[in-house]
């Protein structure tokens, strides 16, 4: 992270937050030294607006790259923050962070190793499907844990970010089979009869990656052997195109009215 990045990265948390009024001031300053940065609010409240905001800055401008993308990560995602402003301030930070180079994007309010608009808005449109359906609320919960794992710092869990990724499209078979303890690969031969028809060498190809995910080093099971070392290729393939195609599996299984 270079200074031109950290440093709008800041101005945005100073132009957004810390220019509120009083009591929307301390609304947002409180939780973030409370719950983020871990210090006694009875020596914060001690101090004036401006010592405040000079120890955050100080804070900020001293600590590692991580640590600031999980600041920044902390106020998108805080639930005691007002939503429309962290929408904003995610919209304004993502404008830095393409602007700057960064190779961080939000996703879902989480920042993720996603820099494509087209992946970013396929990943974000069937976590919100989840949220809005209930029925599909397994499906967003295992790409929440994709996107999460996979933006973890300093080094992704992408082990855990493929595993998440092919688990999401397992869901998604599941719903449309109304069969909560189906494998994908048994799920898909069985919608294919129900009638959401899908092209042979399509449903052979993830149910080829299903069984990569069993087979690598134990990605869908509890690990017996050392992680993937070099799993970061993948985990960038898996989590954008599982949720592409999961969203795929819905829209067919709609079409045949299993949904």
């Amino acid at each position: 992270m270079d200074d031109g990045l950290r440093t709008r990265l800041w101005n945005a948390i100073f132009t957004i937050w810390l220019r509120d009024p009083e009591s929307e001031f301390w609304a947002f300053v409180e939780p973030l030294c409370s719950n983020f940065l871990k210090l006694p609010l009875n020596k914060i409240r001690n101090l004036s607006r401006g010592q405040v905001t000079s120890k955050i800055h100080d804070w900020f401008g001293e600590v590692r790259w991580f640590d600031v993308y999980n600041m920044i990560e902390f106020i998108a995602s805080e639930p005691y923050f007002h939503r429309p402003t962290q929408r904003h301030f995610i919209y304004a930070c993502d404008v830095v962070l393409k602007e700057e180079l960064s190779a961080y994007r939000f996703v879902d309010d989480r920042l993720a190793e996603l820099t494509s608009e087209t992946e970013i808005a396929t990943v974000e449109e069937v976590i919100q499907g989840g949220i809005a359906d209930q029925r599909l609320a397994g499906v967003a919960q295992h790409l929440q844990k994709a996107v999460q794992a996979f933006g973890k710092r300093p080094r992704g869990d992408y082990v855990n970010a493929i595993k998440e990724s092919i688990l999401a499209v397992e869901a998604a078979a599941r719903v449309a089979l109304a069969d909560p303890s189906a494998t994908l690969g048994a799920a898909l031969k069985e919608l294919d009869k129900r009638g959401v028809k899908l092209h042979p060498s399509l449903r052979l190809g993830f149910d080829k990656i299903y069984g990569y995910t069993s087979d690598a080093a134990g990605i869908r099971h509890a690990l017996t052997e050392e992680p993937i070392d070099d799993s970061y290729d993948e985990a960038k393939f898996m989590l954008p195109a599982c949720a592409a195609f999961s969203s795929y599996l819905i829209e067919k299984a709609k079409k045949a009215g299993l949904l």
